[in-house]
């Protein structure tokens, strides 16, 4: 089997092993798709503490049971992998925050992932219900795509929808025009405006739904026309700290702020202590997602009320997968994906 195995910053080598084979409990998926998830790219060009090399990378995974040895999971059958594993029996998972279990397992961190010809699923996922058949005409890209539904799904979840009605999506790359769909389609917000970079991009948000799409770059006085209707929802779906830092001209009375997006670089966000209290803001972080988000983005995804088929700009084989990263690394469409050819 060949395998992209990630050794370190800018060091991701193709690879060939020995075929795997099922331990007790466990199943080999034969992947069809994996997600090139901005974790990714991250782990490759800065490196990451958490990540333990030499691995595997990918974790948005689809694929088929390729051999099984667990009666759960029978040869054939086509599945979706979720990204993580908590163990559900430690403090933090007791008090319903599986997302940051501390003894979490997750692909492509301290479990090879899915950018290989097949992957071994331990036993703890498929014990767990971390597998999920994918049904009816869901195709293997968007079965690999649950996981950023899902912790899209989680992070929205967060804030209380009877009070919004116009909401503001910092930036424009694929998890905020994921957040847009959800914003729109599921939580039924009246009013949504993508805020961005990329004229392309932001033509991509008006075909998925924003009532409003604005280019930073070349409005220079969005804010004040903004400012004039409520914000009721700040969502920051990028780690950038100088649009974090933008986003705190929105904030009126009651805001939600969602702040979804990781920074590499960590960075303050401009809210006073007394901006906070006169103006009863409500600011939530979100980092993963809870079973619960999982399954319900597992349901949307297959009855296609999410569109995830055009927000893949880029299809790249295994052998390039160093070509996908730099892709995604410098913005040249939405979001790519890593196919296996059948067979």
């Amino acid at each position: 089997m060949k395998y992209a195995r990630f050794y370190g910053i800018g060091d991701i080598r193709i690879e060939e092993g020995a075929d795997l084979e099922p331990g007790d409990g466990e199943a080999i998926l034969k992947v069809r798709a994996v997600g090139v998830c901005p974790t990714d790219v991250k782990a490759y060009y800065s490196g990451s503490s958490s990540i333990k090399v030499p691995i595997v990378l990918g974790h948005e995974v689809s694929g088929t049971i390729l051999s099984s040895g667990t009666e759960q999971l029978n040869p054939g059958l086509k599945v979706n992998v979720a990204a993580d594993c908590p163990c559900l029996e430690c403090g933090i998972c007791r008090r319903g925050l599986v997302n940051m279990c501390p003894n979490m397992l997750s692909l492509g961190v301290n479990v090879p992932g899915g950018y290989a010809e097949t992957m071994r699923i331990p036993s703890e996922f498929i014990e767990r219900g971390l597998v999920y058949p994918l049904t009816g005409g869901t195709g293997f890209v968007e079965g690999a795509l649950i996981e950023p539904v899902a912790v899209s799904l989680h992070c929205l979840n967060l804030a209380d929808y009877a009070s919004i009605e116009n909401a503001a999506v910092i930036g424009d790359g694929p998890n905020a025009l994921i957040h847009l769909q959800l914003l729109k389609r599921i939580k039924r917000v009246k009013n949504v405006t993508v805020i961005g970079l990329s004229e392309n991009r932001l033509k991509f948000a008006t075909r998925f739904g924003a009532d409003h799409v604005v280019n930073i770059s070349r409005e220079k006085n969005f804010y004040s026309e903004m400012k004039k209707e409520q914000i009721d929802l700040v969502d920051i779906t990028i780690g950038n700290p100088e649009a974090a830092a933008e986003s705190s001209h929105l904030l009126g009375k009651g805001t939600h702020i969602l702040i979804f997006g990781g920074s590499m670089n960590d960075a303050q966000i401009p809210v006073s202590m007394n901006d906070v209290h006169y103006k009863q803001l409500r600011v939530t972080g979100s980092t993963g997602t809870d079973l619960k988000s999982y399954s319900n983005a597992l349901d949307l995804v297959k009855s296609g009320k999410i569109d995830l088929v055009d927000l893949i700009t880029a299809r790249f084989r295994l052998e390039d997968l160093a070509s996908a990263l730099d892709y995604s690394r410098n913005l040249r469409g939405l979001k790519c994906a890593v196919e296996f050819p059948d067979g």
